[in-house]
This record gives C-alpha cells, sequence and structure tokens, in this order.
C-alpha cells in the first residue's frame, strides 16, 4: 500500500511540474525528465452531443452526396439500420475471428464523434435506388445506414 502511495505521488508530483512547465510561454518547455507537446485543436475539430442541433436535418435527398450529408443524417436519427460492413487490421486472426466485424450494430454518436474528431481519409457515397449510405475510412472502416428523412419512432417498452 504505501509503495502505491508513493509511486502515486510521484505521478502527481510529475503531473504538477508538467502542468507548471505548460504554463511557460511558447519556446520555453524545456525540462530534462520530460519531453511535451502541445497541440492546439480548432474548435470545428472538438465533438459535442450538446451542439448536435446545428447539424440541421436533411429536408430532401441531395443530388450530390458529400459527407456533410452523412453527418447531418447521423445527428437527426434520419437512418435505420446502422452497422459496421467491415474493419480490416494487420491482424488476419482477430480479423478472422471477429468476420472483420461484418453486421456489428454501431453507435451513431460515436460515429459522428470519429467524424468531426478525426475527419482524415473519411468518404460518404450514396446508391441512389437503394439509399444506402456508406461511410468509409481509407479501404479498412467501412460502414452503411439506409437513409430515411423522417427518423424513426422512438420504441418505448411500457410496463404494465
Amino acid at each position: 500500500m504505501m509503495r502505491y502511495l508513493l509511486e502515486t505521488f510521484v505521478n502527481f508530483q510529475a503531473f504538477l511540474d508538467m502542468a507548471r512547465y505548460l504554463e511557460l510561454p511558447d519556446g520555453a518547455h524545456t525540462h530534462p525528465a520530460y519531453e511535451m507537446t502541445v497541440e492546439h485543436i480548432p474548435a470545428h475539430r472538438v465533438f459535442s452531443p450538446f451542439a448536435l442541433h446545428q447539424l440541421k436535418p436533411l429536408p430532401t435527398i441531395p443530388d450530390k452526396w458529400t459527407l456533410l450529408h452523412a453527418k447531418r443524417a447521423l445527428a437527426n436519427n434520419q437512418f435505420l439500420h446502422l452497422v459496421c460492413t467491415g474493419k480490416y487490421s494487420d491482424d488476419y486472426a482477430e480479423d478472422s475471428a471477429t468476420n472483420c466485424g461484418k453486421n456489428v450494430k454501431l453507435n451513431a454518436l460515436h460515429l459522428l464523434e470519429q467524424l468531426v474528431e478525426r475527419p482524415f481519409g473519411w468518404r460518404s457515397t450514396r446508391e441512389p435506388d437503394t439509399n444506402v449510405v456508406r461511410v468509409c475510412q481509407y479501404h479498412f472502416d467501412t460502414n452503411q445506414f439506409t437513409l430515411t428523412l423522417t427518423p424513426p419512432a422512438l420504441e418505448v417498452d411500457v410496463a404494465h
């Protein structure tokens, strides 16, 4: 127990040291024991579920589909059957064991968070005849949903 408390104190002391150095002006972040990186993230790349009202619902299906349309559909619950159609890695045993994540239901907020905070490599396409929307990152993370302009009703199970 004493060792745990000592390690916690040392880690907390290191945290306080780091916090003090982060308050220094740019270029003054030098400490022999720590290597620090400061990253400034633009506000449009910070996901907040409380700001979803800024993404307006789709009034009609657009002729040219973009990633912003997919974000709007996900934020306003204008979809059915959001599933992963494949997530591929370099671990062939894991991919085989999980069937590459195929047909796993996804959380729309989690996918929307990825699209906002790490937007690099994502693309979205829509099949005009079936309204199936694919949202893919490069070639190793593929997801899809069926677009519907009227959000599905929430199912409430009322016990008698």
